[in-house]
């Protein structure tokens, strides 16, 4: 069981890896591709880009430590680390 476990969790890893590619891309397009509407809605939509920054990297820590911690951590520390993942994916 625990062996299926992992594997998933780093299947899952993958996602979220092709996800912050794409989610640092899209913030280079908008400002390259549509400097007019970030000239003038740049304040709205920088807020909404920066929070979702910041669950990024509470994300990405959590996730480093779940995936390399698995015989670092008792296996009920090691849960825990999945709810902070949990909350900044959301």
């Amino acid at each position: 069981m625990k062996l299926l476990a992992r594997r998933w969790a780093r299947a899952m890893g993958v996602p979220f890896a092709v996800g912050a590619g794409s989610g640092t891309i899209l913030c280079f397009e908008m400002g390259l591709l549509r400097p007019g509407l970030m000239g003038r809605f740049g304040q709205v939509i920088g807020l909404p880009f920066a929070l979702e920054g910041i669950a990024f990297f509470i994300e990405a820590i959590f996730l480093g430590i779940y995936l390399y911690a698995w015989d670092r951590l008792a296996p009920r520390r090691h849960l825990l680390m999945g709810v902070p993942i949990v909350i900044a994916g959301t």
